[in-house]
C-alpha cells in the first residue's frame, strides 16, 4: 500500500489525497467483509440452533404420539379381556342355570370327588362325566327306546 503522507526535506508534510481515498476504501471493504462474515456466521449458528430445536420438538412429539398409541393399545387389550371375562361368566351362568357344567366345574367336581373318596388316582384334566340330570335323561331315553 502506498503511503498517503510524505515528508518533504524542508519538514513539511505532503498529503496524497488519491492514495488516502484508496486506502480508506480498502479499509472500508475489509471492515464490511468482516462484518458480513460475522453476520453470516451468527445467522448460521441461529439457523443451526433452530433446526436442532425443531428436530428435538419433532422427536418429542413422535415419542408422545407413540406412547399414547401404546397406552391406547394396552387399554383396549384390557377392555377386551374384561369384556371376554364378563361374556364368559355370563354364558357359563346361563348354561349353569340349564344344568350344563363347564370344563372347569367338571374338573373341580372331579377333584372334590377324589378328595371325598380318598382316592390317590390323579384327576384327569378334562374328565368328562355325566351329571345327575344327564344320567336321568340318558336312562329315560334308553328305557323309552327299549320298549
Amino acid at each position: 500500500m502506498a503511503t498517503s503522507l510524505k515528508q518533504n526535506q524542508d519538514g513539511s508534510v505532503e498529503i496524497n489525497i488519491p492514495v488516502l481515498f484508496k486506502n480508506a476504501e480498502a479499509e472500508r471493504k475489509e471492515r464490511e467483509t468482516k462484518q458480513t462474515e460475522s453476520m453470516h456466521n451468527h445467522f448460521k449458528k441461529l439457523s443451526d440452533k433452530h433446526t436442532k430445536e425443531r428436530s428435538d420438538v419433532i422427536e418429542l412429539s413422535r415419542k408422545a404420539f407413540e406412547s399414547e398409541r401404546k397406552e391406547a393399545e394396552v387399554k383396549r387389550a384390557e377392555e377386551m379381556a374384561l369384556e371376554k371375562q364378563r361374556m364368559t361368566a355370563e354364558i357359563e351362568a346361563k348354561y349353569n342355570d340349564q344344568g350344563v357344567k363347564s370344563e372347569a366345574e367338571k374338573i373341580r367336581d372331579a377333584a372334590y370327588r377324589k378328595l371325598l373318596t380318598g382316592s390317590t388316582d390323579p384327576v384327569p384334566e378334562s374328565e368328562s362325566y355325566e351329571t345327575n340330570k344327564d344320567k336321568a335323561y340318558r336312562n329315560f331315553t334308553e328305557n323309552l327306546f327299549k320298549k
